[in-house]
């Protein structure tokens, strides 16, 4: 039985649903934006399909959207970054995730087996490669894309991780208003603290991602929103464990990198084509050298 069964999709009119993002975000207009609806684990969970237009067999990439329950991918996130990853020849499939009254999103919890799905639903899409596959998240969705990693590893070549949390005990510890999210999205989080925080920090469970897909770590030296320290805790781990990575930090630039969008997404892509389009080799990080 299939992870995921494709049950619509319909197109976007972006010159009149995104007219007043076009000026700001002229890719919108270049590209094709389609809805889609799909089933993972028996729950209809929607997306949106960005795609190059006349696409067949493109390299894929699957975005794993930031917030919380009350979040969906906008079109600020389609003009600023996933128009652009279309554009530079790439098929983006971006999950809503499960939501009410289909589902629950727990942040973190049983919705990533609605991304790791939607690798299985790229065969269901002749636009899509689904044996080229890279992973990109932002904020909570860095998360999430650390966890299909830990739970599909073999699925993914290549992995962009913008402006996430490596340790949910600091964050919480530095900004207490999250636990009152986690408590409200987070099944059992006011009985078992510990172990809701744990699932859902990276840093705990490094050992567990794959040695064979790079990793590139983004963020903004003045993020209010995630500390700027934890990027380097998740490169230190990475370092220690042999782990293929990248890790760029933006003087200056607060949690959505806007200071630094043209070269922030330059990255993004370059990244992608190295990893996805020109199918490189993970580089060598064992000690080595004169």
């Amino acid at each position: 039985m299939p992870e995921a069964t494709l049950l619509s999709r319909t197109a976007v009119d972006v010159q009149t649903e995104f007219a007043s993002w076009l000026d700001d975000f002229p890719l919108l207009g270049a590209v094709v934006i389609e809805r889609l609806v799909y089933l993972s684990d028996g729950l209809e969970v929607h997306a949106y399909l960005v795609a190059p237009v006349g696409a067949a067999s493109a390299p894929s990439v699957l975005y794993a959207r930031g917030g919380g329950a009350t979040h969906s991918v906008r079109p600020f996130i389609l003009g600023s970054l996933l128009a652009p990853l279309a554009n530079a020849g790439f098929c983006v499939l971006a999950t809503q995730l499960r939501a009410e009254p289909q589902g629950r999103d727990e942040f973190g919890g049983a919705e990533i087996a609605d991304l790791v799905n939607a690798a299985a639903l790229l065969g269901e899409l002749p636009e899509a490669d689904p044996t080229r596959v890279g992973l990109i998240g932002w904020s909570r969705g860095s998360m999430m894309v650390l966890m299909a990693l830990a739970h599909a590893p073999s699925r993914f070549r290549a992995a962009i991780c913008v402006a996430g949390v490596a340790d949910q005990f600091a964050e919480v510890e530095r900004r207490p208003e999250m636990g009152s999210v986690f408590a409200r999205e987070v099944p059992g989080y006011l009985e078992d603290r510990d172990t809701a925080l744990a699932r859902r920090s990276p840093l705990l469970w490094a050992s567990q991602l794959p040695r064979d897909v790079p990793i590139l770590l983004l963020h903004g030296s003045a993020d209010w929103r995630v500390s700027a320290l934890e990027p380097l805790k998740l490169a230190t781990a990475f370092q220690e464990l042999l782990i293929p990575y990248r890790l760029l930090v933006y003087e200056g630039a607060g949690h959505g990198l806007r200071e630094f969008r043209d070269e922030s997404t330059a990255e993004m892509i370059a990244w992608f084509q190295r990893y996805l389009e020109e199918d490189a080799p993970p580089p060598n990080v064992t000690p080595h050298g004169r």
